[in-house]
């Protein structure tokens, strides 16, 4: 992806009052000078005044403040800024609270090199140290680790993934909290596990079962991808 369909989009934001700034993998990759296939962005913008200037989008999922817009041949993911407490499922909170600014909302994600937000300026907002983390090639949780894999266990796969397909080290107390937390892949239903895991298999990377092995994910999740 081009940046100009962002630039855009931010356009349309800013002339009703809004603004809009990419995110998460979005920036990562950005930074990282890796095509941008993900499109993610987050806006001060609730779903409803959203759907007042962008009437074409999709709005199944507005109650987590998610809006889905195809826009020049591309698929935007737009999230209102949030907080959110209490994942009472594993995989979503119970409530939500739209707020203002990124750095309301930085403290809810996963890992500081998916905590960064580029505006239409192409300054990159860092609330968490993650541009330094992504120089040094390391995967850390925004916050404690128990806490961020325990709200959503499929943050122990995605953070799998993200090793393997970024090439990063996995920092100490995250890798332990990994180690120590496995096991609450039980706690997801079976289609997200396999739907990450996908994703895993997708890369090819020659040390994909090694790694699986290594921090102790069952292999009844993965077998039918061996054969």
């Amino acid at each position: 992806m081009h940046l100009k369909p962002f630039f855009t989009l931010a356009d349309i934001f800013k002339k009703h009052g809004f603004q809009l700034w990419l995110v998460g993998g979005s920036v990562r990759d950005y930074l990282l000078k890796l095509p941008l296939l993900d499109v993610d962005a987050v806006t001060n913008a609730t779903p409803l005044q959203m759907q007042v200037f962008l009437p074409q989008a999709d709005n199944r999922f507005s109650q987590y403040g998610l809006m889905r817009l195809v826009f020049e041949a591309y698929t935007f993911e737009i999230t209102t800024l949030r907080t959110e407490r209490d994942y009472k499922d594993y995989r979503h909170p119970s409530s939500i609270t739209f707020v203002q600014t990124p750095q309301e909302d930085v403290v809810r994600r996963d890992f500081t090199m998916n905590g960064l937000y580029l505006d239409d300026r192409l300054q990159v907002l860092d609330y968490v140290n993650g541009q330094e983390d992504i120089k040094n090639h390391v995967i850390r949780t925004i916050g404690d680790p128990y806490i961020r894999f325990s709200e959503d266990p499929l943050r122990l796969l995605r953070a799998i993934r993200f090793q393997l397909q970024c090439g990063f080290s996995l920092e100490a107390n995250t890798k332990q909290a990994l180690l120590d937390q496995i096991e609450l892949l039980s706690q997801l239903k079976p289609q997200k596990i396999e739907s990450e895991l996908k994703k895993m298999f997708a890369l090819r990377h020659p040390k994909t079962l090694e790694t699986l092995q290594a921090f102790k994910v069952p292999q009844t999740y993965f077998e039918s991808m061996l054969k």
